[in-house]
């Protein structure tokens, strides 16, 4: 028997395929993958790739909790900004 709430199936495996992308200001986890001298690249917890001017300093590896701060601008080729939050324990 499917659950079904207000019409959605929760346990629908269709919706988690689905790739949730952040706006401004939402708080999202990641991964360093590179260092320059002006920050650090990022991985998302959704896939995508950021970067921030604060994680410099950082290993490569670190699983950091950050907050977007301008999304990306593809027609540009530039990444989307992230703040540097805190470190991520898990």
């Amino acid at each position: 028997m499917d659950t079904v709430i207000n019409g959605i199936n929760p346990y629908n495996t269709q919706l988690l395929e689905e790739v949730t992308r952040y706006e401004r200001w939402d708080e999202c986890k990641g991964k360093i993958d590179s260092i320059c001298k002006a920050g650090a690249f990022i991985t998302l917890d959704n896939g995508e790739k950021a970067f921030s001017y604060e994680c410099g300093c950082l290993p490569v590896g670190t699983q950091i909790v950050c907050t977007v701060l301008r999304k990306a601008k593809e027609e540009q080729n530039k990444k989307m900004l992230v703040g540097f939050d805190s470190l991520d324990n898990m």
